[in-house]
């Protein structure tokens, strides 16, 4: 059954919608017993953010407990009420604020190596308990958010990617204004993609680059309510990104009501990193294969994970000693076997994440596969 749920989800994901023809919602009831039922919920995102998915969610929890009568909802803003909001916004302040925040920039921080979408795949982890702990202890005792950290750590992975030590890169927001009663209960689109840009200076201990980050951004919120179009042509080329980080702060009340549920969201981005936050504190990097390739997308979360785990360990170091993808930042993700022999543990690492870097010096870079090579190589000759 799962398999067959399965199948015909796959098939319902992959048909596109036209956004000249409504409605831009499909609904696709399954029977698989007889009172058993599943639901494909598909649906474009110009209709609704993640935030207005929970919130539909939670109103079909809330019939089902009624007995298939929902709760009349009174006094809640409408979308006119939101628009009326946005129109009152001081536009000229908020480009000025963008200008400023990307000034300097002359391109983007892009990443993708074609401008061709194949198939879209995913891959996903968890930081470990010990981590997660630590990350929420390190915020607080700095009067920092744990995204901030999130965030960080995502731009030291784009540094490395792309060779910068100042990147670009997007990130959701909501535009749900605190002033319009109900708006937290109202679907629509209210979220918007803002670029992030983190200068990383080698001699800045990590405390300052997050504080620095933190204070800049909270900066910016008044002038989130701003469209990324508007945002980049206000700024420039500079403010071009095509990585998206999204952190699902969203309301989860429904989640018991129902036996199965999973989402399953994809963006036009060619790297899409997906932070979930709670006990488990789930990380899925959504990426299109014929812009990213498979090797980049297998290393990048343990690369993610091990920065998360490298700011936190010390905030006075300096941040040019952080090096993503090294032994040291790969501690949180691929802990070492208790007694392995060094040969062992480079054989096993080589074979499950050949292109990593391995080895960095003034020559250049060598990866895992081509380290375990030449180390294969050495040995045959000692025998010989």
């Amino acid at each position: 059954v799962d398999a067959a749920v399965g199948a015909l989800a796959g098939q319902e994901q992959g048909k596109r919608f036209d956004l000249a023809k409504a409605p831009l919602v499909r609904l696709v009831l399954i029977r698989i017993g007889e009172d058993r039922h599943r639901l494909l919920f598909v649906i474009h995102h110009i209709l609704v953010d993640g935030w207005s998915v929970a919130v539909i969610l939670n109103e079909v929890a809330d019939a089902y407990t009624a007995g298939g009568r929902l709760p009349e909802q009174r006094g809640g803003a409408s979308f006119k009420d939101y628009l009326a909001w946005l129109d009152r916004q001081d536009k000229d302040a908020a480009r000025a604020a963008w200008r400023d925040e990307l000034a300097g920039l002359d391109e983007p921080a892009l990443i993708a190596t074609t401008s061709v979408e194949t198939d879209y795949d995913y891959r996903a982890t968890h930081l470990t308990p010990a981590l997660h702990t630590r990350l929420l202890e390190f915020a607080r005792e700095h009067g920092l958010t744990p995204s901030t950290v999130v965030h960080a750590a995502w731009a030291l992975v784009l540094a490395r990617l792309t060779r910068r030590t100042d990147v670009v890169f997007g990130t959701m927001v909501a535009t749900r204004p605190a002033e319009l009663e109900g708006i937290e209960s109202m679907p629509g689109l209210l979220m918007s993609a803002v670029p992030v840009r983190v200068p990383l200076d080698g001699g800045q201990p990590v405390v300052d680059l997050l504080t620095d980050l933190h204070t800049r951004q909270t900066a910016l919120k008044p002038h989130q309510h701003l469209g990324l179009p508007e945002i980049q042509k206000a700024a420039g080329p500079g403010a071009g990104f095509d990585t998206l980080l999204v952190i699902e702060n969203y309301p989860r009340e429904y989640a018991a009501q129902f036996t199965h549920l999973r989402t399953i969201e994809g963006t036009h981005y060619p790297l899409t990193l997906g932070i979930t936050p709670g006990e488990r504190f789930k990380i899925q990097l959504g990426y299109w294969q014929g812009q990213v390739p498979d090797a980049v997308a297998e290393s990048l979360l343990e690369w993610f994970v091990g920065a998360i785990g490298a700011l936190v360990a010390d905030p006075a170091r300096p941040v040019g000693r952080i090096g993503v993808g090294t032994a040291e930042t790969r501690e949180w993700a691929a802990p070492l076997v208790a007694g392995e022999p060094l040969p062992s543990l480079v054989g096993r690492i080589a074979a499950r994440l050949p292109d990593n870097v391995a080895l960095v010096d003034s020559e250049g870079e060598l990866s895992y596969a081509e380290l375990w090579e030449r180390s294969l190589k050495r040995a045959a000759v000692w025998r010989d």
